[in-house]
């Protein structure tokens, strides 16, 4: 038996419309982001999003757009992470070899295993450490503290 649905396209809007309105920042990745793209460092947000569009507006919507050289979104590179291509992606739109490129993230399935594998450093950003991150940090309120300080050291973050 198959099911045949048609979504009322109201009702589609309005949840494109409310998903867009709800669409924030993480906590920290105004200051973070502004700061860096301050210091003249090129910044690309990379995601696994399938529908480029929508994640165009998104990134908008959080107001992050103005500190970003590159969007690199999944569907419109034809690779999903864990598939390391698409932070080589980022790395190349960015203009600048992978080994110097600093990939931070929430998942270590989806986020440090991909930046290891394609040669960069990563930073595991959440509540648990993971031996497999190059750093860690509870949120990106500490990882620019840490960037801030004069002679910020690598590692860990408490």
């Amino acid at each position: 038996m198959q099911f045949e649905a048609s979504p009322d396209e109201r009702a589609v809007a309005c949840y494109r419309d409310a998903l867009l309105a709800a669409t924030v920042a993480a906590p920290g990745a105004h200051d973070l982001l502004g700061g860096l793209a301050r210091r003249g460092r090129r910044l690309a947000v990379v995601t696994n999003a399938y529908d480029a569009g929508a994640q165009h507006r998104r990134v908008e919507a959080t107001g992050l757009a103005e500190h970003l050289d590159a969007v690199v979104i999944a569907i419109e590179v034809g690779r999903f992470k864990p598939d390391p291509g698409l932070l080589q992606e980022a790395a190349l739109r960015l203009g600048t070899a992978a080994a110097h490129c600093v990939a931070v993230g929430d998942s270590v399935d989806l986020d440090v295993a991909p930046a290891r594998a394609a040669g960069m450093t990563s930073v595991l950003v959440g509540p648990v450490d993971h031996p497999s991150a190059d750093a860690w940090v509870p949120d990106l309120g500490v990882l620019y503290g840490a960037l801030s300080r004069p002679a910020a050291s690598s590692g860990r973050a408490d």
